[in-house]
């Protein structure tokens, strides 16, 4: 459904050659698992700024620490610290600290503690740059392996535990970590060592298992991949430690979307629920709300709000590769006349809604609007073409400028296209 960015070569037999990234997908992907050195010049895959990254970790801890919705884990000592709960907000990195480095002095300072993790989830939010980096890489996998119906996320780890202090696991997730400060450290065991050595599950001593584990250390510029059926374990030497990943989740996450989509649209239609009544005699059901619930059920399909709410959610998903959390909308208003780029490896989509509307999406971000005839070729020159004008789109799209003020618009403020005189 997106765009092909591989050039494909001819051999004299004809046969397409592949990429190293497609070669290493149709060796390891949910197969094995990897070491890739010199990740960046081998697979392409993204190589970012150390002060960026932490800059952009910062940020979502911040907003982790004014109560935002983020996901953010600290350990000490193996204990998992209930930050918000416990107002222990001081504990986590703060621009003051200026590196990862500064946060570790300030952190073993503040708590004596030999053994911290930290776990920052989305950080990407924080520094389009960076998420545009990752998501280069992501769309090349996507690509060969399809777009996650669940989710594509990011991780940070931080810290000097010895040991993943939750013990053995296995994540929903084809992943890729990339060291940053250190050594990463993992240990793996096959799904099916596992299926018959169960007390491993999420055991901290797994001692008498090592001798049929797979170890695998990487330094800054390797990365680790490995497959969503690996049960694994962080390790480490009590040395600073630095890693992220992008992870693709195999769950299916976009059933379980349109799950709570129609039940939050139950929850509207008819009356609430809060009680019910036994009659004045007693030991007789009544079933009619059952039926009515039932009846309310069979109509979701047929509901324009609900097909629609559906349609643009995985429509914004698909331009997004995967990415559910996005980076906020860059405020940039449009100029008349101006040149016109779109940035690598954005695509805008279009679906059709009902009543005669359609939703364009790009970058995660969508807008709803009524079909036009202009709409279809207006986004095809903007999809061909990484470089073109005002006048050439108006005349694409036949002069109507509202729709091409829409689009652009909405490709501007999502950041999928820039401008200049």
């Amino acid at each position: 459904m997106s765009r092909n960015n591989y050039v494909v070569n001819e051999s004299p037999n004809k046969q397409p050659k592949m990429t190293a990234l497609e070669a290493f997908l149709n060796r390891h992907w949910e197969k094995s698992h990897a070491f890739i050195p010199n990740a960046s010049q081998q697979l392409s895959l993204p190589e970012i700024d150390q002060r960026a990254l932490f800059d952009a970790v910062v940020r979502c801890t911040n907003e982790y620490g004014r109560g935002r919705d983020q996901i953010v884990r600290l350990y000490i000592d193996n204990i998992e610290i209930n930050v918000l709960r416990d107002k222990q907000q001081a504990l986590l990195p703060c621009k003051a600290d200026r590196s990862f480095e500064g946060y570790h002095d300030r952190i073993v300072e503040v708590t004596g503690t030999t053994d911290y993790s930290l776990l920052v989830t989305d950080w990407h939010q924080f520094d389009r740059d960076i998420w545009e980096q990752i998501l280069t890489s992501v769309a090349d996998v996507s690509q060969h392996v399809g777009i996650s119906a669940s989710r594509i996320d990011t991780q940070l780890f931080l810290g000097t535990y010895r040991r993943t202090p939750f013990g053995v696991h296995v994540d929903a997730t084809s992943a890729f970590h990339f060291p940053v400060i250190g050594t990463k450290q993992m240990r793996f065991w096959s799904d099916d060592y596992v299926r018959h050595h169960p007390a491993i599950k999420h055991a901290c001593n797994y001692d008498e298992h090592i001798a049929d584990s797979i170890q695998v250390n990487a330094e800054p510029g390797d990365v680790i991949y490995w497959p969503s059926d690996y049960w694994h374990v962080g390790e480490g030497n009590g040395e600073l430690s630095v890693t992220w990943r992008f992870a693709y989740w195999l769950a299916d996450g976009f059933r379980q979307y349109a799950s709570n989509a129609a039940a939050q649209l139950l929850q509207e239609m008819g009356e609430r629920t809060t009680r019910f009544s036994t009659g004045s005699h007693g030991g007789h059901v009544d079933t009619s709300l059952v039926d009515t619930i039932i009846n309310d059920l069979a109509t979701l399909p047929d509901r324009a709000s609900y097909r629609d709410g559906l349609v643009r959610a995985m429509a914004e998903q698909i331009s997004a590769f995967g990415f559910l959390r996005l980076p906020e909308p860059v405020a940039q208003p449009l100029r008349i006349g101006s040149t016109i780029y779109r940035k690598a490896p954005f695509t805008f989509f279009l679906a059709e809604l009902t009543n005669g509307r359609v939703c364009v999406a790009v970058a995660g971000y969508s807008l709803v609007m009524p079909n036009d005839a202009a709409i279809a070729p207006l986004l095809d020159a903007l999809n061909r073409h990484t470089e073109t004008t005002w006048l050439s789109l108006m005349r694409v799209c036949q002069s109507s400028e509202h729709v091409l003020t829409q689009i652009l618009q909405l490709g501007l403020s999502s950041g999928a296209l820039r401008q200049t005189h």
